[in-house]
């Protein structure tokens, strides 16, 4: 067999195992599958010439890694301004959290069927997740009637949650991609089942009310597509009136004893938002403020680490410096997705796109 006639097939391979071994270890929260792809990257670079640097010249890529970029570096300089020095080795580590991406960005050029791959990665790590959750379970019949929560490989339940919000939608698309393939469609609705039963065992409300917010989203372009309706206010409107109808209602349905504690915790954030309105009290310093100067004489667990919301977090730990360097990497996100989507529509007359996947992704 001649090495050079066959190149581009031998590029493809690795390029595909890399993505399923990095799809398995984001799965999985497992750094050695991770590892592996990116080596499995790194020969990619070496040996793919013609596409190398390929995602440089893609502005969406670029984009997203510039706007990440300027949020660490802001979030950097504000841990410089105010000696924050444990912040300043903690906001680097913001880098680990999509070391995948920057893998993909710089080793990675285009490939054919990347996102398949991507998603079979997922896909496995989902599956081998989904045993551990269910050795941690033992009597799945008795769990789904008792409030026990798990978190499976990621240890803590709203960890995987985080994680599942983010990758329902993903197979959810791919059973829409490939509606007339049979065994795509059938391997990818089993997946997607599979993540709604993670879900329900993680017991996350959050996450659920994610999901359910981006398949709202998702729904509504796709349906707003095939009747080619020419009012996209009426649309974006009712997907926000029953996101918010499905927030509300799962707060509400699912109530917790400890909502009320979340409630104080979000005036305290906001309190601290109001007297460090610039720069914050400093990342990381959110467990050292709250429960000496800002806890209310009503709550009752002093030690916990974060107001349980996220925007509410950025803002008491970063200010304002921090949330708009923030908020422009998903406004740039939802720019994108949506100038990608309108693009592909056109091109492939298909009512549903990776950009809409993007645009619910950002939105949940």
């Amino acid at each position: 067999m001649d090495f050079y006639k066959d190149r581009d097939k031998y590029i493809n391979t690795i390029t595909h195992l890399s993505l399923m071994l990095m799809g398995i270890g984001v799965g999985t929260k497992t750094g050695a599958f991770t590892l592996v792809g990116a080596l499995f990257a790194l020969i990619v670079f070496f040996m793919d010439k013609k596409n190398r640097f390929a995602n440089i010249k893609s502005i969406p890529f670029t984009g997203t890694i510039v706007f990440f970029t300027s949020y660490v570096l802001v979030v950097y300089l504000e841990c410089l301004y105010g000696e924050n020095v444990t912040g300043q080795k903690l906001v680097l580590r913001n880098f680990e959290k999509i070391i995948t991406f920057f893998v993909i960005y710089f080793f990675i050029g285009n490939s054919n069927r990347s996102l398949l791959y991507t998603s079979l990665g997922l896909m496995i790590g989902l599956m081998i997740n989904t045993g551990v959750v269910c050795m941690q379970a033992n009597d799945i019949m008795y769990e789904f009637a008792s409030s026990k929560r798990y978190g499976g490989f990621f240890g803590n339940p709203n960890s995987l949650g985080s994680v599942l919000e983010l990758q329902i939608p993903v197979f959810i698309y791919m059973c829409y991609y490939y509606r007339k393939s049979k065994t795509l469609f059938v391997v990818f609705t089993l997946t997607s089942l599979c993540a709604f039963w993670n879900l329900y065992m993680t017991g996350s409300r959050g996450a659920c009310m994610a999901v359910i917010s981006e398949i709202i989203v998702m729904s509504g372009i796709l349906l707003y597509r095939k009747l080619q309706s020419k009012n996209a206010v009426f649309y974006v409107l009712g997907a926000f009136m029953l996101c918010l109808a499905v927030v509300l209602g799962t707060a509400l349905v699912f109530n917790r004893g400890y909502d009320s504690e979340r409630l104080l915790l979000w005036g305290s954030a906001w309190k601290m938002f109001l007297d460090y309105p610039l720069f914050g009290v400093g990342f990381n310093n959110w467990e050292d403020f709250y429960p000496t100067l800002y806890i209310s004489y009503l709550a009752t667990e002093p030690h916990l680490t974060t107001p349980h919301n996220l925007y509410l977090f950025i803002m008491a730990e970063t200010g304002l410096a921090g949330m708009i360097s923030y908020f422009s990497i998903i406004v740039w996100q939802v720019k994108e997705s949506i100038k990608y989507s309108s693009l592909e529509v056109n091109i492939c007359s298909e009512n549903l796109t990776i950009g809409d996947m993007f645009i619910a992704l950002t939105i949940g």
